[in-house]
């Protein structure tokens, strides 16, 4: 009678209050007054199973992303380890190469043909070359201690003081480098990091090594809740069966006398409460053996 006129009533009045309301999230769900007002609190428990069933597959979700996105990241480390693995030998050449030039002490530059063994006189021959360089011309521009150096690109649109800046790069062993500037001193600046630039990229792959064993650990890590899903969507299961079988909600007697789970005897044998069934000779439990 309750629903009935709940449902008949007009939308300005149709408004629950009372005991039946509740601000708390478990308590706030209208299923457990229909539950209540139908007499089967199957309806209630099939319900919040459902709920709790949601949440933990969203989370399970977010564990599958988890997994998937560890994966690949540790599909990239391994990629990025061996790049730097390719270019150590050519690295490490470089920074002997450097180590050697200043053991020696010595300044060598070859320029337009002429070789130079003078600072000053270096630059002044490099700064001729490059103020006569037209735009999108790539040459190369000197040898400075036994690196090329040449203008590796003109960016577009950027302008420095009014005139168009080029981009120069230095290289050795097949490897570049970014300079400032077409300078001896721009070429010493890089010259002097190359050997920290050795011991960086080393430790990059010992770094990097312990990060793949991290990122393994992460993507082979089971979903931490996955028992407690598959309970709930077992319970939820069974709760369904028993509605289909028995749909009649057995009365409150039977429910508090002998509930789900629980164990009662039958001809002196023990046997586990799995629903209750109206039929025509009245209410029965029902266990395993029937």
């Amino acid at each position: 009678r309750f629903i009935k006129a709940f449902l008949k009533a007009d939308d300005s009045v149709r408004v629950i209050e009372g005991d039946a309301v509740s601000t708390d999230e478990a308590d706030a769900d209208i299923a457990a007054t229909l539950s209540e007002a139908a007499g089967d609190p199957r309806l209630l428990i099939m319900n919040k199973l459902s709920a709790d069933i949601a949440k933990l597959e969203n989370r399970e979700r977010t564990h599958s992303f988890g997994v998937a996105d560890a994966k690949s990241r540790a599909r990239r480390v391994k990629e990025e380890i061996q790049s730097i693995k390719e270019l150590l030998p050519a690295m490490r050449a470089n920074a002997e190469h450097v180590a050697a030039i200043q053991k020696e002490g010595t300044f060598t530059a070859t320029v337009g043909g002429t070789t130079y063994t003078d600072r000053k006189e270096a630059q002044e021959a490099i700064d001729t070359i490059v103020s006569n360089i037209a735009v999108g011309e790539k040459p190369v521009i000197a040898q400075i201690q036994g690196f090329e150096v040449r203008l590796d690109r003109w960016p577009v649109g950027y302008f420095a003081n009014g005139q168009r800046q080029p981009v120069f790069k230095m290289q050795r062993e097949g490897l570049d480098y970014d300079i400032s500037t077409a300078s001896v001193q721009s070429v010493a600046g890089v010259m002097r990091g190359l050997a920290k630039r050795v011991t960086d990229a080393e430790a990059q792959i010992v770094d990097k090594q312990a990060s793949i064993g991290r990122l393994n650990e992460a993507a082979d890590a089971p979903f931490a809740q996955q028992a407690t899903l598959d309970k709930k969507q077992k319970m939820l299961a069974d709760v369904r069966a028993d509605l289909a079988a028995n749909p009649v909600p057995p009365p409150p007697w039977l429910r508090v006398g002998a509930p789900v789970g629980t164990e009662v005897f039958v001809d002196g044998e023990k046997r586990v409460v799995e629903g209750h069934r109206w039929t025509a000779d009245g209410y029965l439990v029902v266990t395993e053996a029937g």
